[in-house]
């Protein structure tokens, strides 16, 4: 247990000293934000470190007057976005790190953030000339990004320069004669509404429509469904740009068509299939296996005598006699002595040697052999059935097609609207129960006549108001030009084409996007 708890300790102590390696790093290379953050990290698991909290200290100081620089580097080079964010970055780091500034940054800050306030106020009063809802969206941007003290003053005070740009160009856009062009000055009251301006919106809008009145007859529809089919067209009128409460103006429906449901019944037999298992013992043959001997020849090893020669030197002595000078002066004669002279000669002998030989020998050896046997095998097979069994087969056909003729425009024709479908349900009842073949008690359940209404009625609840907005297009939307005046009605109800959006942007500018988006469509269109 002891060595586990120390070899934890040294690992735990590897990591810290590797940690703060890499933290030393990053501060020796003047990555200072970096070495910042990491010595950071090692003093919240080292709070009593005294060392460690002066060097994470010092290193924040270093990353404030480094991030400074890069604000300082960035203006001068005229970057503005990189200045804007930079300055968020430093000023982040500020807040995130009390006490950590110097007197030269803080000083820094000071310069930088009223650069910074230069360069949001000129450039949104810039666009507020000529796209006050592009310079409302700018200043929303950069409020978001420097959302610091240094900056509480600029915000309002832009917000209402942007508000007066957009208020004298919500005098510009106002139609000279209100009455003659009613969408242009809807489109206007809302734009101006934005920016606070109170301006009359028209009296009522020419195309709209107050409230839909229905005739004819479906055949085959009850009361209680015909009401309901009344409501959802009048809801229908109320999801699309025709529709205008104060209008006095009637939307018609003439309704024809049909709606029918037959049912019938009659006794059937049913078969299920169904296979029983059935057992049965069979005797197979099968490959066995067995020792089998066998005699096999191998190479025996003995010990074989044979002769072996070698050479051997053998001496021989060789006796003789020698003449030789001896005695002095006048005594000096002729003597002899004897001498032997050994000399060797070699000789080739035999002698009895033994090597090993081998011979080929028999023995006995066994090998696995395989023999057909045979044994009884016990098997299951399936056995097909067919359970056979009484029922009422219940049948219902069903089939509707509404069309209805939808009076919008005076000087158009009607809008042809079919709502039609057709089905074909059956089931059955019967109370048997099979379990082998899953034969359990049933009921037909059809669906009731009311049930397939619902299904056609959340079909006209889709459909008509897809075409009513679709017949706005229609109606007001294919025009090979406009004026000012038609293409705002187009965009009361329709995606605009270009022809259309080029018109509006001589009244809005590069704000004529915005404006589409935000103020253009009917009530209905932006819920």
């Amino acid at each position: 247990m002891r060595s586990a708890v120390l070899v934890s300790l040294i690992l735990a102590s590897g990591a810290c000293v590797t940690a703060r390696g890499r933290a030393d790093d990053a501060y020796v290379r003047a990555d200072y934000v970096s070495a910042a953050d990491q010595y950071g990290e090692l003093f919240a698991h080292s709070p009593r470190d005294a060392a460690l909290r002066v060097r994470r200290d010092e290193a924040r100081t270093r990353a404030l007057t480094s991030l400074a620089l890069q604000t300082h580097d960035a203006r001068l080079a005229g970057r503005h976005d990189d200045q804007l964010h930079a300055l968020d970055a430093l000023l982040a780091r500020r807040d995130a790190w009390p006490h950590a500034s110097g007197t030269w940054t803080t000083q820094a800050i000071a310069t930088e953030s009223a650069a910074a306030a230069t360069v949001i106020e000129q450039e949104v009063v810039a666009l507020a000339a000529t796209q006050p809802l592009g310079a409302e969206a700018r200043l929303g941007e950069r409020h978001a990004l420097l959302d610091y003290r240094e900056l509480a003053a600029l915000w309002p005070a832009l917000a209402t320069r942007v508000r007066g740009a957009g208020l004298a160009h919500c005098r510009a856009v106002v139609p000279a004669h209100p009455d003659e062009a009613p969408y242009q000055q809807r489109l206007a009251a809302e734009y101006c509404a934005h920016f606070g301006a109170a301006t009359a919106g028209p009296a009522h809008l020419p195309a709209g429509l107050g409230r839909l009145e229905t005739s004819g007859a479906i055949t085959g529809m009850s009361a209680p469904q015909r009401a309901r089919v009344d409501a959802s067209l009048a809801q229908a009128l109320r999801q699309s740009p025709w529709f205008e409460p104060s209008s006095d103006a009637l939307a018609t429906v003439d309704l024809t068509g049909y709606q029918a449901a037959t049912f019938g019944s009659a006794p059937v037999q049913l078969d299920a299939p169904w296979n029983e298992t059935q057992t049965y013992t069979e005797r197979e043959s099968y490959r066995e296996s067995y020792q089998e001997s066998y005699q096999e020849s191998y190479q025996e090893p003995y010990r074989e005598s044979y002769q072996e020669s070698y050479t051997q030197q053998v001496p021989h002595t060789e006796y003789g006699t020698e003449s030789y000078s001896c005695g002095y002066g006048t005594t000096s004669r002729t003597c002899t002595r004897s001498t032997t002279h050994t000399s060797y000669s070699s000789e080739t002998r035999y002698r009895t040697a033994y090597r090993t030989a081998y011979r080929t020998a028999h023995r006995t050896a066994y090998r696995t052999a395989y023999r057909t046997a045979w044994r009884d095998v016990t098997k299951t097979r399936l056995v097909p059935h067919v359970f056979s069994y009484n029922a009422i087969q219940r049948v219902g056909v069903y089939s509707g097609a509404w069309r209805m003729a939808v009076g919008l425009v005076a000087a158009a024709p009607p809008l042809e609207v079919t709502v039609a479908d057709s089905d074909r349900e059956e089931g059955y009842d019967h109370d048997v129960t099979f379990e082998p073949a899953g034969v359990t008690p049933s009921r037909a359940h059809l669906p009731s006549f009311d049930a397939w209404f619902d299904g056609l009625l959340t079909r006209l609840a889709t459909d008509v108001p897809a075409q009513l907005r679709d017949h706005w297009r229609t109606a007001f939307c294919q025009a090979p030009s406009f004026g000012l005046e038609s293409a705002a009605r187009c965009a009361y109800g329709a995606a605009i084409p270009r022809a259309a959006r080029a018109e509006l942007a001589t009244l809005f500018g590069e704000d004529v996007d915005r404006v589409i988006a935000a103020f253009a469509g009917a009530p209905a269109l932006r819920e």
